[in-house]
């Protein structure tokens, strides 16, 4: 006798179909988010090596902080980063810290940044991913500097060193915190590795918009963490010595 084999009909593999591509939908996005949490750890990773380099350098420059490389050059910078220094990257600052050569410098690029994206080039594109608290070096134009480790009080809550949104980087200055009445001039931490940011996100509104995402940031005793902006904003953990700026806000955000 013959067995008769029952195929599938149209409807049937309509709905198969239709199963799948909602499993699919519903999938990809946690997938999306596990391989950015994956590139947030590498970076934070980074960071933290980064961090130990600035350890290193200022041990063995008697407690000196270096320059935070704003876009004039500065042989005292912690990065030679501008096109007509690059080719000697290794030399200046943490460099040789960290192994760096001209053409391969993957520790100073967040996985997840695009040093392609710049909105501003001041004079050039900055082509790292991280930048340096303009507080907390031997020279910037901030405010005030704070030259010596010795002179940062809370070296495991002010933070050193962070990975600069692609809205604002344009050398390695980061001017996290800022006096009252210069907010528009604010450099962002990026949320890259935020699921939940939101639109619009430029120096003006973003801080506003997304104070609550995060970002990595290194702090001036080595270690390294995953904050929010406004975490990163405030006047405890940006100025050294928060005490020295008695009538500025703690975190004065750029209105919308």
């Amino acid at each position: 006798m013959s067995r008769r084999t029952r195929g599938f009909t149209l409807v049937e593999l309509l709905v198969v179909i239709g199963i799948i591509a909602l499993l699919v939908s519903i999938l990809l996005p946690a997938l999306s988010r596990a391989r950015e949490m994956a590139k947030q750890t590498k970076c934070l990773s980074k960071l933290k090596n980064i961090g130990n380099a600035f350890v290193m350098y200022v041990n063995d420059n008697q407690g000196w902080l270096p320059a935070d490389g704003i876009y004039n050059h500065n042989p005292a910078d912690y990065l030679w980063w501008e096109q007509a220094w690059i080719s000697q990257l290794q030399y200046g600052g943490i460099g040789k810290y960290l192994n760096v050569t001209p053409t391969s410098y993957d520790i100073l690029i967040c996985p997840s940044d695009n040093v392609l994206d710049r909105v501003r080039n001041n004079p050039e594109p900055f082509p790292f991913s991280y930048t340096m608290n303009w507080m907390t070096c031997s020279y910037s134009n901030a405010p005030k500097q704070y030259p010596k480790m010795n002179l940062i009080r809370q070296s495991s809550q002010t933070i050193l060193i962070l990975e600069e949104d692609e809205n604002t980087i344009d050398d390695g200055n980061a001017s996290i915190w800022m006096q009252s009445g210069d907010w528009q001039y604010v450099n962002l931490l990026p949320i890259r590795h935020d699921h939940r940011r939101k639109s619009p996100d430029n120096p003006t509104t973003g801080l506003t918009v997304n104070g609550d995402c995060r970002g990595n940031v290194g702090f001036c005793d080595g270690h390294a963490e995953y904050v929010t902006r406004w975490f990163c904003a405030s006047k405890t953990n940006a100025v050294p010595v928060p005490g020295d700026f008695p009538n500025d806000p703690e975190t004065e955000p750029p209105g919308p």
